[in-house]
Formats: C-alpha cells, sequence, structure tokens
C-alpha cells in the first residue's frame, strides 16, 4: 500500500475507488484537522510555486479552498477577515506598486 498521510478533498476516495483501487480513509478530530489544513497550504503554495503558466490558476484555486476551510475552521467571519484586510491595507498599503525592500539604513 502506498501512504500518504495527507487531507484530501472529499471526493477523492470515490475518485479511487473509480479508478479500481481501495482508499484507506479516516476522519480526522478538529485539532487533527486544523494541523492537516495547515500542511494542506504548504503543499498547494509549494505546487502553485512549482506550476506550469497552464496550471497556475488551478493551483491558486486549491489555495483559496483550503484558506477558506482555515478560516471556518478557526471561525473566523468573512467580513471580519475584510475588514482586517482592508486596515491593514490602508496603514500598510497594498503590493500594486512592485516594491522590493532592499535595506534600511540607520539614521546617523
Amino acid at each position: 500500500m502506498k501512504e500518504y498521510h495527507k487531507l484530501i478533498r472529499d471526493r477523492i476516495g470515490e475518485v479511487i475507488e473509480k479508478e479500481g483501487r481501495i482508499p484507506v480513509i479516516r476522519i480526522l478530530d478538529e485539532d487533527e484537522y486544523k494541523i492537516e489544513l495547515k500542511n494542506k497550504l504548504l503543499e498547494e503554495v509549494n505546487e502553485f510555486l512549482n506550476a506550469s503558466n497552464e496550471s497556475v490558476i488551478e493551483e491558486m484555486a486549491d489555495i483559496y479552498e483550503v484558506l477558506e476551510h482555515i478560516q471556518k475552521s478557526l471561525d473566523i467571519k468573512e467580513e471580519d477577515l475584510l475588514i482586517i484586510k482592508a486596515k491593514k491595507a490602508q496603514i500598510k498599503g497594498k503590493f500594486r506598486k512592485r516594491l522590493l525592500l532592499i535595506g534600511v539604513k540607520e539614521k546617523e
């Protein structure tokens, strides 16, 4: 048996069965789920970083999906998230100007 030990989408077991294989799956408790969501986010970000131009949008969609479930698992309301996002944008700005910080010099 090939082992994965990773969070999967809800219908992956069905996909595996349709391929004629047998999935070995267990349901995570809430604490395990939160840990595995973070691991999944890292997995998806790495796939995004290595994605071809053709598949980059799919990888972004996967990241978005995982972030939505992290938000729900932490009981964060979307409106609260958007308020904090807007506050940070107001105080620190966004990323529109494409600025790269090279370093910071101390005043003499």
